[in-house]
């Protein structure tokens, strides 16, 4: 498995009450099920945190667990 080499994590960050929350993300082969010996996973999988209120959230992700990019 490919986690031993990675620490892929994703951050949520609320934006209205600034609110954050890291959950583990996982490397997937799509579609799913579909996994070769040959073939390598070509996405992440992140589980969405429960949050207490509905509130626009964004979400970064991370192969080190330390930099995180994207603003989505």
């Amino acid at each position: 498995m490919f986690k031993k080499n990675s620490n892929f994590t994703c951050r949520f960050s609320s934006v209205a009450t600034e609110t954050m929350a890291v959950v583990p993300a996982f490397m997937e082969t799509t579609p799913i099920g579909g996994y070769l010996p040959q073939q390598l996973p070509n996405q992440i999988r992140c589980r969405t945190p429960k949050w207490k209120n509905t509130e626009v959230v964004t979400m970064e992700v991370s192969a080190n667990g330390i930099d995180y990019m994207g603003n989505f």
